[in-house]
């Protein structure tokens, strides 16, 4: 088998996973995307556009399968990699944060979720987009009110003033105060079938 037979052995595992990611079959297409990972990992390298896909779709299954033990280790793989070669507002970079800072949350770590949804809502806010990133900041926010913060506010704040640049942000979060919205934290959700990075 050459070469391009092995890469359309691979493109019909792509597309079969995706399916059954798109009929809610996550447990399937988990399985395969984590077989594709392995072997994207050796073949095309632990960077390549092959294997972030595959990866992504792992990170995308184990969340809506609430496996959040397993999940918090390779959306951070997928956020740090994604970083490294990607703007962070890009749509898909703010995705992997949410997807970690998800895993976060519920695994424990309430507080570095939250320095998560500050920090893609900043990148979101210098690339001119205030309208995605209030969704981000009202997350923040709601996890610092889950670990009983006694002025959320203020501590929304702290981590705002703590980032170059950010007085924008700083002016959207505390607006939040007023604004009378929901700030409870949301899954990420997932479009039926995952986009290519």
């Amino acid at each position: 088998m050459g070469y391009d037979d092995d890469e359309n052995v691979l493109e019909e595992m792509e597309s079969e996973a995706a399916d059954l990611y798109a009929k809610g079959d996550y447990d399937a297409a988990l399985a395969e995307f984590s077989v594709l990972r392995e072997v994207r990992a050796r073949r095309d390298g632990p960077y390549s556009k092959n294997y972030l896909t595959d990866l992504l779709g792992s990170v995308r299954c184990m969340g809506q399968l609430e496996r959040w033990g397993d999940l918090e280790p390779i959306s951070a793989e997928f956020y740090n990699k994604y970083l490294r070669t990607h703007p962070a507002a890009d749509a898909i970079s703010v995705e992997a944060a949410r997807w970690l800072a998800w895993a976060k949350s519920h695994t424990g770590q309430g507080s570095a979720a939250a320095d998560l949804y500050v920090r893609a809502a900043d990148a979101l806010v210098k690339a001119g987009d205030e309208t995605g990133a209030l969704p981000l900041l009202r997350a923040g926010l709601g996890q610092l009110r889950s670990l009983a913060e006694s002025d959320p506010i203020a501590a929304l704040l702290e981590r705002i003033s703590a980032l170059p640049g950010s007085s924008r942000l700083a002016e959207l979060a505390a607006a939040l105060q007023s604004d009378g919205s929901d700030d409870e934290v949301s899954s990420p959700g997932a479009t039926a079938t995952p986009p290519r990075p």
